[in-house]
């Protein structure tokens, strides 16, 4: 079971950053897409730095279940409001 939930994982991170390199590249003009893109990899890094010590925190407290029960949540609120963003920027996806 842990093997599915941390490949789960990382397909789900693997699957957003190709997302955001992609909307990145396609929304920055041409001289400042290495920028752009170092700006991302930025706060992508930051972020998951601050998310590993809340979960290896969670992890050592709680336990695994909870851990990752956590991270599910906020993994789904995640994905419901890029689905809402999404859905009010139909330009976002190439309609419009």
């Amino acid at each position: 079971m842990w093997t599915i939930l941390f490949a789960a994982t990382g397909a789900a991170t693997a699957i957003i950053e190709v997302g955001q390199k992609m909307v990145t590249v396609r929304e920055t003009p041409g001289p400042a897409r290495g920028r752009g893109l170092g700006q991302i990899a930025a706060v992508t890094g930051a972020g998951q730095l601050v998310a590993s010590v809340v979960m290896g925190g969670l992890w050592s407290v709680a336990t695994a279940r909870w851990a990752f029960g956590i991270e599910a949540a906020l993994a789904l609120v995640g994905l419901l409001l890029m689905v809402r963003a999404i859905g009010s920027d139909s330009a976002v996806l190439g309609g419009g």
